[in-house]
């Protein structure tokens, strides 16, 4: 039997065999053909026998020749039937039921193929889709990220965007510093207990984190107590945000698996350019953030002391300035200078001078009150701004900070420097000036005061004359 191939319209084949019992014409004359030649065997061997004729004759029945002719045409029937049956069942029944189970078990064939294929085209393209909406947000993110000036605000970035892709995760962003290896910020969305900084540092100082690699976690009691299947699968992700140069902390996310089984750990693992591209975005921007925070700190405070500089002292006071304007109220501002610090320069060399600067720096900083600054205007004067403090609490403060001053014991280099003294200046919003320069000038005017009554003293400014009265300097400022 000859097997002939032919393409479908949609670019699929089937066999057209070439027998003509394949086709109902050729099953028709089969069935003819073998039926006459049944008949005409046995009409020829009936023709020899008269069978009729014989079983009258043994019953002893004489019958009319019509009768006869009607009993010899039954008995020819009845043997016409048990010798046609019978071959007909093994010449074409019996191979028209072979070939129709075959042809059945063939469509079931074909049927689960195009299942599997069907399922395996939809697999397909529902990984192009998620990875489609991957690419997605992975450039939304970066967008997003590079608006970014706080890590709240990165973190906050990350959730919104990996919640799109995964609506169950859970996540912490933990930022590290990579000089001591110690948190400096954690933060945490979804199911908080899944994360432990204690382990998630263990885990960061002691993993080797080469490539992201999805690991199979046991579900926590804290969902199971919940309601949730103990047979749940959970995959779980360490993310180590790195850049070229230092390590910024770790990302961890834990999901449940999709149950419609599209997220599978191998099918998360595959996923290395996007994981690799998150975690390289996001310490990149976490980077950038704690650069352009530490560039703004240099803007705003002075290399020596780590006090605030006279750029954000002006920045400062004009904003206390207006909101006074707005609810009124007191200010100070103290002005403070070191008694004879060019003797420390030419005794001890400006090493030892700047051992007196920095030592001071620290007492200073430690002084203010929160609300309040101190700066280093310039040399070995300082400024601090007291918001809502009267010119009686500021002096009190003024003396206070100078006897701490007084009672310091500063060393360089193995050998004492001497008794540190310091003259003050103490001006206030808005008895001695409604503006800055106003301020700051009275209160110089009265640390020199000081310097002149025979420093280590604190001194209060003296109130304008008539025509700089605070009505005065007010109407001056307003023009």
């Amino acid at each position: 039997m000859r097997k002939i191939i032919v393409s479908n319209a949609d670019g699929s084949t089937r066999a057209r065999h070439s027998n003509l019992r394949s086709s109902p014409l050729g099953l028709l004359a089969i069935l003819v053909s073998t039926i006459l030649g049944v008949e005409i065997l046995v009409m020829m061997l009936l023709g020899h026998f008269d069978i009729a004729h014989e079983v009258s004759g043994r019953l002893g029945i004489e019958l009319p020749i019509n009768q006869h002719l009607a009993l010899e045409g039954l008995v020819d029937g009845l043997l016409l039937t048990l010798i046609v049956f019978p071959v007909l069942y093994f010449t074409v029944f019996k191979s028209l039921h072979n070939k129709n189970k075959a042809l059945a078990e063939s469509e079931a064939r074909l049927e689960e193929r195009i299942e599997d294929r069907t399922r395996e085209l939809n697999q397909t393209v529902n990984r192009l889709n998620r990875r489609q909406n991957e690419i997605f947000t992975l450039n939304e993110t970066n967008q997003h990220l590079q608006d970014c000036e706080t890590t709240e605000a990165i973190f906050q970035v990350v959730e919104d965007q990996l919640s799109t892709l995964f609506p169950s995760l859970s996540g912490n962003l933990l930022l590290i510093d990579d000089d001591e290896l110690l948190p400096n910020e954690n933060y945490s969305w979804g199911d908080v207990s899944l994360f432990q900084e204690k382990n998630l540092l263990n885990e960061y100082r002691h993993s080797n984190f080469t490539n992201a690699h999805v690991s199979e976690v046991v579900p926590p009691k804290s969902l199971d107590s919940e309601g949730a299947n103990e047979n749940t699968r959970h995959w779980r992700i360490c993310l180590p945000l790195k850049t070229r140069t230092t390590s910024v902390g770790l990302l961890t996310l834990q999901a449940p698996f999709d149950p419609t089984g599209n997220e599978q750990g191998d099918e998360l693992d595959r996923r290395g350019l996007f994981w690799g591209s998150l975690a390289e975005s996001l310490a990149m921007s976490i980077s950038n953030v704690k650069l352009r925070v530490d560039l703004g700190q240099q803007a705003y405070r002075d290399s020596l002391t780590g006090l605030y500089n006279r750029r954000y002292l002006n920045d400062f006071i004009e904003r206390q300035l207006q909101k006074l304007e707005r609810d009124p109220g007191p200010l100070s501002v103290l002005m403070i200078d070191i008694d004879h610090f060019k003797s420390y320069n030419d005794t001890y060399g400006h090493a030892g001078g700047d051992a007196v600067l920095m030592t001071l720096g620290t007492e200073l900083n430690g002084w203010v009150r929160r609300g309040d600054i101190i700066t280093r205007s310039g040399g070995e004067e300082f400024v601090a701004v007291l918001p809502g403090v009267d010119a009686a609490t500021a002096m009190q403060r003024a003396e206070e900070l100078r006897r701490r001053i007084q009672a310091l014991n500063i060393a360089h280099a193995g050998r004492e420097l001497g008794q540190v003294t310091v003259s003050i200046g103490v001006s206030v919003y808005p008895d001695h000036g409604v503006d800055q320069d106003a301020l700051i000038h009275a209160a110089d005017s009265a640390m020199y005061a000081s310097k002149q009554a025979g420093r280590d003293q604190v001194s209060l400014a003296q109130t304008p004359p008539e025509a700089e009265t605070p009505f005065a300097q007010m109407q001056r400022k307003l023009g």
